[in-house]
């Protein structure tokens, strides 16, 4: 005879009375001192829950805790929660059985510390995924058994176990007969009816006498298939800097200078061709900053590798145009010989020269997205981002965008705030990043926009785990919306991702004296519908790019003119939001209206 097993429903109520409960209403007890209104006058649910577990393992003894009515993902956290810590504090239990789970929740860390305390008494825990894919709490916790489902799964009691995946069960997709209310059945499918069935075999291994550290051992033995995700490393070297130069010194360049700050290693000169305008000038002229600490461009061919363990490369296009690959073969030489890293903004260098590792000994690091950083463990489910995220987005090219995002920064942290940017910029990694996405000019993701949705999101929950911020500032590339949809490459694919990626609270626009004001509007409902978000301000950037006389594009700085001061007004005025010019004043501004838009109290 197997022994008695104590599992803890936590559900809507049952229909006691059902004829399927019969010979086992004596296996139940029923703990109301949950109860919320309503939840008495729904009870399929629980009963059709109920009646798995106990056909499935008649040697169980159910304590019921009804909390929820009829959606099983309408659940209060916070009551969740208390009876989780009831259970934990009053109850022998061996398994909780919770067909439901939260989609969003800003009480997660709560829900998953009394997960570990239960889990580490020996309690199971298994919960149910969302049926339409998000990733739900608590199945998605490293100590819960998060049960989902598959079209590949022929029989209702099959399954597939999986291993390094936040999904440990998938389950029967397909339709089920369970019994349901007032004596009655219904056809109806879903994980939450699947999770009794894993918990009864979880129940019969207990009931043998198998410790709780054989349960997934059992578990993989009764599947049908184990699947094991393996991450392959990539192919490329990480890097670490202590002193650096930087080479080409062009505008690719000049926020390591202007944030220099922000970087954790020491910077000691900047390199150019000797055929550059910028050769023998100061970096701080060129930029038009007041840095206290200065740097003269030099020669390339000069470069002191004695003083560097690391060059930062950007792109390289300008200088193969004019030198030939000829020359960087030569510096590549010479780096190799003296044992100099190489940190590069694309792929060129590591493509032409290291895949094969077989000339050059040195490191040579780029960011890049590839195949390998699809998290398909994940079965392309989302994570609810549980921290504020902004996004600045603009109406073009070149405004700004990545200026904005590091002055924020920069003030967020002089705040005290722990702040995290996500980047899409190749030099991200260098300015404090926790991640990037290197997207724009030259950029070097090599996955569909559809994964590249699912690496965002990725990206930012694990921003989220690691660092807890108090918010995440990204930055997106070009334009967000085309002006028409006839040209291909005019059309904002890319950027259109990097929304629904990063899925932000609030954005920051930043727009272009050349803008025009219907495009301006389109731009933002078209955000604010698609990402559910708020956009707070516009900025704009002060350079313009104009036609003269047809052929020729003039360059023009008009800030603080009349012509901008108009703007301004204009501008909100029509919109209703505050604009700003983008300076010190506007960083100031607009750290106050993100401040006040996530803190309305502070």
């Amino acid at each position: 005879m197997k022994n008695s097993v104590k599992i803890c429903v936590i559900d809507t109520n049952i229909d006691i009375n059902h004829n399927c409960f019969d010979s086992t209403k004596d296996s139940i007890i029923i703990n109301k001192n949950f109860n919320k209104q309503n939840v008495d006058y729904s009870c399929g649910h629980g009963t059709a829950v109920c009646n798995i577990l106990l056909n499935k393992a008649p040697f169980s003894q159910i304590t019921l805790f009804p909390i929820f009515a009829g959606n099983a993902h309408a659940v209060d956290v916070d009551l969740l929660i208390k009876v989780l810590y009831y259970i934990y504090e009053n109850e022998s239990c061996d398994i909780i059985n919770l067909s439901c789970g939260l989609l969003y929740t800003h009480k997660e860390n709560n829900l998953r510390e009394i997960c570990n305390l239960l889990t580490e008494r020996g309690v199971i825990i298994v919960s149910a995924y969302d049926n339409s894919g998000i990733m739900t709490v608590p199945a998605c916790f490293n100590n819960v058994i998060g049960v989902d489902v598959s079209d590949d799964i022929t029989k209702k009691d099959e399954y597939y176990f999986v291993k390094n995946s936040p999904v440990n069960i998938r389950g029967y997709a397909g339709v089920m007969k369970v019994c349901w209310e007032n004596n009655s059945h219904l056809l109806l499918s879903g994980s939450s009816f699947v999770v009794p069935y894993i918990t009864s075999i979880i129940a019969d291994c207990i009931s043998k006498g198998k410790e709780g550290s054989k349960i997934c051992e059992y578990l993989e033995l009764h599947a049908e298939k184990s699947i094991d995700f393996m991450k392959n490393e990539n192919s490329r070297n990480t890097y670490s800097i202590r002193n650096a130069a930087l080479f080409p010194f062009n505008k690719e360049m000049h926020a390591l200078i202007r944030y220099s700050d922000l970087m954790n290693f020491n910077l000691v000169e900047c390199y150019d061709i000797r055929y550059s305008v910028n050769m023998g000038k100061t970096v701080n002229k060129i930029i038009g900053i007041n840095s206290e600490k200065d740097y003269k461009v030099e020669d390339i061919e000069k470069l002191d590798f004695g003083q560097i363990d690391v060059l930062i490369i950007g792109h390289l296009d300008r200088v193969i145009k004019i030198l030939g690959t000829d020359f960087v073969d030569r510096l590549l030489d010479k780096l190799n010989d003296n044992k100099v890293d190489i940190y590069c903004y694309d792929s060129y260098i590591f493509d032409h020269y290291y895949v094969n590792q077989n000339r050059y000994a040195n490191n040579c690091y780029y960011p890049k997205i590839d195949n390998n950083d699809i998290p398909i463990e994940n079965f392309k489910k989302m994570f609810p981002i549980n921290v504020p995220v902004v996004n600045i987005m603009g109406t073009q090219s070149k405004q700004g965008k990545y200026t904005v995002q590091l002055a924020l920064y920069r003030k967020f942290l002089n705040e005290k705030y722990n702040a995290k940017i996500l980047s899409t910029e190749p030099n991200g990694l260098l300015m404090g990043a926790s991640e990037v996405f290197p997207f724009g000019y030259q950029g070097t993701v090599e996955i569909s926009c559809a994964d590249s949705i699912i690496v965002l999101n990725s990206m930012l929950k694990k921003i989220e785990k690691e660092h807890d911020p108090d918010i995440v500032l990204c930055a997106s590339q070009s334009s967000s919306l085309p002006y028409n949809n006839i040209a291909y490459r005019s059309i904002s694919i890319d950027q259109n991702a990097f929304l629904f990626g990063t899925n932000p609270d609030a954005i920051i626009l930043c727009v272009s004296l050349s803008d025009d004001f219907e495009y301006i509007g389109r731009t933002m409902n078209f955000i604010e519908a698609s990402a559910n978000s708020k956009v707070l301000a516009l900025v704009v950037y002060p350079v313009v790019h104009e036609l003269n006389s047809g052929t020729f594009v003039k360059t023009e700085n008009l800030s603080s003119t009349k012509r901008m001061c108009e703007f301004k007004e204009n501008l909100s005025k029509q919109f209703d939001i505050p604009s700003f010019e983008l300076d010190e004043v506007c960083i100031n501004n607009l750290f106050d209206l993100i401040v006040g838009f996530f803190q309305p109290n502070a």
